[in-house]
């Protein structure tokens, strides 16, 4: 993603940045999302983070395991 992307991330742990082709066709709440660990951590009340693993089928992508506490 862009400047602004990571810009939001760093700043609050969480961006959004939606598809430019969504964009032109009028849906705009589709797109990249990333959301730091320590975002999941600080802010996701009554979860404990699990564990974390690589996604085989697209390495960008974490697998993120919660535990519910």
């Amino acid at each position: 993603q862009g400047p602004a992307h990571k810009a939001a991330l760093e700043a609050t742990g969480f961006a959004f940045t939606p598809d430019a082709w969504a964009i032109e066709a009028n849906n705009p709440h589709y797109g990249n999302t990333t959301i730091s660990l320590d975002h999941i951590r600080a802010n996701w009340a009554g979860y404990d983070l699990a564990g974390i693993e690589l996604n085989a089928i697209d390495p960008y992508q974490l697998l993120v395991f919660l535990r519910a506490v």
